[in-house]
């Protein structure tokens, strides 16, 4: 499987904590075939082949325009990220770090993005207790919430990895504990 990463650097930062958080998280997707692979896996039962091609990426730049509050309303249908396999199934991310944040027709904003793909997938993740997504209903594409608390608890089972790999996979467990709203502990 090879894997493209179109992130930005992993040592800019967003001004809004929200998209530091989102992408540690896909930066260490990217770096990590074995958690890519446990987490498409688990969450959408994805299984890429070796010979698949992989696009990971965030579509906002550090300091750029969706960064600040006065953007949002501008934004308002970029996710936070996407994978897309093979050209054929596409992920948009949009993830949350409050509670009962999420906004129906954010995600359907989203969804438009992905319309020409096979298979499509929306991935919500939040730190709330139940999903805020079970009563949305977007025709032709399977919607998935992950709470972060599922994402600490992925890379807490990852095999201790070496390497560079399991260095991402190892400062993403840090940085999400140090979030305690979001993981609850």
């Amino acid at each position: 499987m090879s894997i493209d990463s179109r992130l930005n650097n992993i040592f800019d930062q967003y001004d809004v904590e929200e998209n530091r958080v989102t992408n540690a998280f896909l930066q260490t997707l990217a770096k990590s075939r074995d958690f890519l692979k446990a987490f498409l896996n688990k969450h959408f039962n994805i299984s890429p082949e070796k010979s698949a091609n992989v696009i990971i990426s965030a579509q906002k730049k550090p300091f750029a325009e969706g960064n600040t509050e006065e953007d949002k309303e501008k934004i308002e249908g970029i996710p936070d990220g996407w994978i897309i396999i093979n050209e054929e199934i596409a992920i948009v991310f949009e993830s949350k770090i409050t509670k009962n944040a999420i906004r129906q027709a954010q995600l359907k904003a989203h969804v438009k993005r992905i319309r020409g793909y096979a298979q499509k997938y929306l991935c919500v993740i939040t730190p709330d207790e139940e999903s805020p997504v079970k009563k949305i209903h977007i025709p032709n594409t399977k919607i998935q919430w992950i709470s972060w608390r599922k994402v600490y608890e992925l890379v807490s089972k990852e095999k201790k990895g070496q390497g560079i790999s399991g260095y991402f996979r190892n400062q993403l467990k840090e940085f999400l504990a140090m979030k305690k709203d979001l993981v609850g502990f």
